[in-house]
This record gives C-alpha cells, structure tokens and sequence, in this order.
C-alpha cells in the first residue's frame, strides 16, 4: 500500500513572531508552522509558556510537551 500526502507549503518563506500565550494564540501559530511558515515562539525566559505550567511558580517541566513535536523552533 502507497502512502498518498500532500505536502502543504502555502506559507514557505512567510516568517512569524509568536508573542501569544495560553492554548488559542500557540494553537493557531502551530497551523501556520504545520502550512510552512517559520515561526519563533517568544516566551518570558524565567517562566516560559503560562498555558504550560501546571504549577504557579514552578519552572514549566511537563514532560508532555516537546519542541521537537512541532515544526517551530526554540531560540
């Protein structure tokens, strides 16, 4: 059996600054990657992505979540 895909890259060489936060604006930019534009995510570099953390004031440690299950990049 083939495997049929179409490889969607309706946004190469589109680049976008994700300044958002919470599960809405970090969905909608991971879209944008998914077309193929390059993203780069900005975060508050002592406490990262709130929408991450679990626990208030701890540093975002969830195993679940991993830059590398995206296409966007980590700065």
């Amino acid at each position: 059996m083939t495997e049929i895909g179409v490889e969607l890259d309706c946004l190469e060489g589109v680049k976008v600054v994700d300044f958002t936060q919470f599960e809405a604006g970090p969905s909608c930019t991971e879209s944008l990657a998914w077309l193929g534009a390059e993203v780069v995510k900005i975060e508050n570099p002592t406490t990262g992505d709130p929408g991450r953390r679990l626990r208030p004031g701890q540093p975002d440690n969830d195993p679940g979540i991993s830059i590398s299950s995206t296409p966007t990049r980590s700065r």
